[in-house]
C-alpha cells in the first residue's frame, strides 16, 4: 500500500469546494427548496493564483462557472499542518481533526503496536481491492450526510477520489458509494460499507 504522504504549509488546500447550489444563496435567506444537485469538488494544494493564471484557458461552463456562481474558501489556515485526510475532513464537516476523529492519514493501533490507515476497518471487505476502510472512524456528520437527512434517505451521494481517505471522508457514512483507485493495480475500488457499487 502506497499512499502519498502530503503535508503542506498552512494556505493547504486552498480548497475549491465548488457549488453548494448553482447559485450563491444569502446566508440569511429562507430556502424552501432542496437544491437539485450538490457537486463538491476539493482540490488538495491547489493555489488560488494557479486557478487564475489559468483562468482565460478554461471554458464558460468549468472553473469559471464554478468559481463565480460556486462557494470558494479562500485562503483556508488550519492553524498547523495538516495531512489530505485531516484537511478532507475539517472541509466536508466543520470540525476540528480532535472532534472529527481523523487526525491523519496514518494513525498509531495501540492495540497491534502499529501504524495503520485511519480509516482502516477489518470488518468490512474491499471490493476491487484487498484494503478494509470504512468511515467509523469519522465521528461527525459530513454535507453528504445532511443531504441524505435531509432527502430522508433519498438523496444519490457518490463519491470520487484518488485514495480511500479521501473518497470515504468526501462520501461520509450514509452515501450510496465511494471510489477510489487502487495503487496496485490502478483499477476502481470501494469497500463492501457501501451498498451501491458500480465500479466496471
Amino acid at each position: 500500500m502506497h499512499h502519498k504522504k502530503q503535508y503542506p504549509h498552512s494556505g493547504l488546500i486552498a480548497a475549491l469546494i465548488a457549488s453548494m447550489v448553482t447559485m450563491a444563496i444569502p446566508v440569511r435567506a429562507v430556502v424552501t427548496e432542496r437544491p437539485r444537485l450538490v457537486l463538491g469538488i476539493v482540490v488538495d494544494g491547489l493555489d488560488r493564483e494557479y486557478v487564475e493564471q489559468l483562468m482565460e484557458y478554461f471554458g464558460e461552463g468549468g472553473f469559471k462557472r464554478l468559481s463565480t456562481q460556486g462557494v470558494v474558501i479562500e485562503n483556508a489556515d488550519f492553524g498547523t499542518p495538516l495531512s489530505s485526510a485531516a484537511a478532507t475532513s475539517v472541509i466536508m464537516t466543520g470540525a476540528s481533526p480532535s472532534v472529527s476523529g481523523i487526525t491523519a492519514d496514518v494513525v498509531f493501533d495501540y492495540g497491534k503496536l502499529m501504524a495503520r490507515p485511519v480509516l482502516a476497518d477489518n470488518q468490512t471487505l474491499g471490493n476491487y481491492t484487498t484494503e478494509t476502510y470504512s468511515p467509523v472512524a469519522l465521528r461527525v456528520s459530513t454535507i453528504g450526510d445532511e443531504l441524505k437527512i435531509a432527502g430522508a434517505g433519498t438523496s444519490l451521494v457518490y463519491s470520487i477520489a484518488p485514495d480511500a481517505n479521501q473518497a470515504i471522508i468526501l462520501a461520509g457514512h450514509a452515501a450510496n458509494n465511494a471510489s477510489w483507485l487502487n495503487d496496485d493495480n490502478a483499477n476502481w475500488a470501494t469497500t463492501t460499507y457501501y451498498r451501491d457499487v458500480r465500479i466496471r
